[in-house]
């Protein structure tokens, strides 16, 4: 949540803590991987929230690394208590990027017949490693609405990743982080009308990004009964009616116990487009813990009681998965 909108920052109860691991494309010598920490907690004493978030991403075989260490603050403004509410947050990190020049592998090093034997005549820039800093800022609204006697609890959110574009050449020449814009909808109903549909929830949600000439939209929903829930997804990366890029089903559970509530998750991205029988799809795992007790000031303060009434809360902790 915190990667996808800075905003996101404790928009959910007391201290949330959370870990995920992306294994891209399987079936390549060495997949991409990624490792993704954050936690945020909720203090309305401060405005909003306050997160921080690590991630670790090897790509190219393992010859592009990149860390990212970074702070986020969100603040949110009330509008209507527990009918409409604005956050807006921002993140800022460091960045630092390397290569491993011993593992690339130059035209004139390959020979016809015997391949790989002759030394290249290639050299190394001065630096092999490039470090920056970055900013993400992002807005995100909730508000609810009834449409024949059922709640629909709504959150749009709009965030601008890379808002300064900084120049992440490791040659030595200007190559700039082209910025990203994501939007994303997703709305929480309750299936009613049965004593069988309890505790019965449907989430559709839309996700649409845009960096440089890439544009994908990911369409799908998630299905929540008691703790367990399951999603499917069709990411569209060309033009509609030109092929999709992958389908994607998730599963989970999500359990409360003590104020405190646990999440496991996994996905499994089926490629459609012309990789799928080279690239072996990806896989991801999700865990999250969240102590909904757990503050860092007084809560009893004005400001606080006044903003913490506005909180939702569907579906057993459901909103915001």
């Amino acid at each position: 949540p915190l990667y996808l909108n800075p905003a996101n920052t404790g928009l959910n109860t007391g201290l949330r803590a959370g870990l995920d691991y992306r294994n891209q494309w399987g079936m390549v010598s060495t997949p991409f991987t990624t490792y993704n920490i954050y936690a945020d907690i909720q203090d309305f004493n401060l405005g909003g929230g306050l997160g921080i978030m690590a991630m670790n991403d090897v790509e190219g075989s393992g010859l592009i690394k990149t860390t990212t260490i970074g702070g986020l603050y969100s603040y949110r403004l009330v509008i209507t208590p527990r009918l409409f509410d604005i956050n807006a947050g921002f993140g800022v990190s460091y960045v630092m990027k390397s290569v491993d020049w011993s593992r690339l592998v130059f035209s004139d090093q390959l020979n016809p017949v015997l391949g790989n034997v002759n030394q290249s005549s290639a050299t190394p820039p001065p630096n092999l490693n490039k470090d920056f800093m970055d900013l993400d800022v992002g807005f995100l609204t909730r508000f609810k609405t009834t449409i024949a006697n059922t709640d629909f609890s709504n959150t749009f959110g709009v965030a601008f990743h890379h808002l300064t574009q900084p120049n992440e050449s490791l040659a030595g020449i200007q190559t700039p982080l082209p910025m990203k814009v994501s939007l994303h909808y997703s709305t929480l109903v309750p299936l009613q009308g049965s004593i069988n549909w309890n505790n019965f929830f449907w989430s559709p949600n839309i996700l649409w990004e845009k960096q440089s000439n890439f544009t994908t939209l990911n369409l799908g929903f998630y299905i929540m009964k008691g703790p367990v829930y399951v999603g499917a997804f069709y990411r569209q990366e060309k033009p509609v009616l030109q092929g999709g890029d992958a389908f994607i089903a998730s599963l989970g559970l999500k359990m409360e116990n003590n104020d405190i509530i646990y999440q496991f998750g996994y996905s499994y991205d089926l490629t459609t487009s012309s990789l799928a029988t080279n690239s072996g799809g990806s896989h991801e795992i999700t865990l999250i813990i969240q102590f909904q007790n757990a503050r860092l000031t007084n809560t009893h303060s004005e400001n606080g009681m006044r903003k913490s009434n506005n909180c939702y809360k569907f579906g057993n902790g459901f909103l915001g998965l």
